[in-house]
């Protein structure tokens, strides 16, 4: 939020989280992570030797993250 507040150049952060920040409801959250759960589950996995290559670099999903305002 105080993101936001910087780049829309909110003196007080109340008109950014009252004006600009709604919270997602529990109906789209689980809409979006059961989607992107499809979408990784159906990732092919990435050759050792391009994982190895990339390093500490890689994209890993380890938790489920969920959205609010």
């Amino acid at each position: 939020m105080k993101d936001a507040q910087q780049i829309l150049r909110h003196a007080n952060i109340q008109t950014t989280a009252n004006v600009y920040m709604q919270q997602i409801p529990t109906s789209v959250m689980e809409a979006i992570n059961s989607r992107t759960r499809a979408i990784l589950a159906s990732r092919k996995p990435i050759p050792e030797e391009i994982s190895n290559a990339m390093g500490s670099n890689e994209l890993q999903l380890e938790n489920e993250v969920s959205v609010s305002a």
